[in-house]
């Protein structure tokens, strides 16, 4: 009697179970919280992304929250791999709403989110992160600072040490 197995995809894979992930460390990055450009997070950009339980690879690039996890294997230099759990969310890109005019041209796009038990399958000390969001945003804006500089972006939060010594002398 001949089993006819199911060839696994990313589309039937299930967003309950927490899956092993694999990457690569392309670069640091950081977001805005809101829309007055304050409250900057740090983000990760991972590439080359495998999950390790099934062997399927992820289709781009994905940014993931610099986490206490990611934090704890130092500043990564491009190329590190990485290794983690998590689990992988499915949800639909581009426009949404309900306007006739414009056509929804929706695709499917991943993120992952939670992830955990986080190592660096390099085996290399990195230097230290700060400890605090705020000196983690200047930190990357310093390393890719004529990147930023050319689509004029501003650091995240300016002179913070000039700022924290204004309001203490309030």
């Amino acid at each position: 009697m001949m089993t006819i197995k199911k060839q696994i995809t990313l589309e039937n894979i299930s967003s309950d179970k927490r899956l092993t992930f694999r990457g690569e460390f392309m670069k640091y990055g950081f977001k805005y919280n809101n829309i007055f450009w304050a409250n900057a997070t740090p983000i990760i950009l991972l590439s080359n992304l495998q999950i390790i339980n099934y062997g399927i690879s992820l289709p781009k690039p994905i940014w993931i929250n610099l986490t206490k996890g990611f934090q704890s294997l130092g500043i990564l230099k491009t190329g590190d791999k990485v290794q983690f759990n998590s689990k992988l969310y499915k949800y639909k890109t581009d426009y949404q709403g309900y306007c006739p005019e414009i056509i929804q041209n929706l695709k499917d796009d991943y993120r992952i989110f939670h992830p955990s038990k986080i190592t660096l399958v390099t085996k290399q000390i990195r230097t230290p992160w700060e400890e605090e969001n705020h000196e983690i945003c200047n930190h990357i804006y310093s390393i890719y600072q004529d990147h930023y500089v050319k689509r004029g972006v501003l650091p995240p939060y300016g002179d913070f040490q000039q700022i924290k010594k204004s309001s203490d002398s309030i």
